[in-house]
C-alpha cells in the first residue's frame, strides 16, 4: 500500500460556457486609471488567497491540491454514468491507482523481457 504522504487530493473545477454577447456594441475603453480598475486580482485577493493555501496545506499534510477544468457536458457525464455509488474523489483516486499499477505492471513487463 502507498505511503499516507504520497496520496493526493483532485479537485474538479467546472469550466462555464462562455456567456453570449449581449450588446453588439462594446463600451468605449476608458483611460487612465479607471482603466486599471478591476483588472487582474489585487494585492489583498492575492494574499488571501496565500493564506487560504497555506492554511490547507497545513490541514492536509502530504496530500497535493490538483484542478482540472473540463467541460461541464462531460463531466455531467462522468457523475452520471460513474459516481453512482461514490463521490468523484474516491472514483478519480481508484482510476488514477488503476491506471499506475497497470503502467507498473506494464513496466516490470517490459524490464522483466529484455535481454541482459
Amino acid at each position: 500500500m502507498a505511503n499516507e504522504a504520497s496520496k493526493k487530493v483532485v479537485v474538479i473545477r467546472k469550466k462555464a460556457e462562455r456567456p453570449k454577447q449581449k450588446d453588439a456594441n462594446p463600451a468605449p475603453a476608458l483611460s487612465g486609471a479607471a482603466a486599471t480598475v478591476g483588472k487582474g486580482p489585487s494585492e489583498k485577493r492575492k494574499a488571501r488567497r496565500k493564506r487560504q493555501t497555506e492554511k490547507w496545506r497545513e490541514a492536509h499534510p502530504g496530500l497535493r491540491f490538483v484542478q482540472f477544468v473540463i467541460e461541464i457536458e462531460l463531466w455531467n457525464q462522468f457523475v452520471a454514468r460513474c459516481c453512482a455509488e461514490h463521490r468523484p474523489n474516491v472514483v478519480f483516486t481508484r482510476m488514477i491507482r488503476e491506471a499506475v499499477e497497470r503502467s507498473e505492471a506494464i513496466e516490470e513487463i517490459l524490464t522483466r523481457d529484455k535481454p541482459m
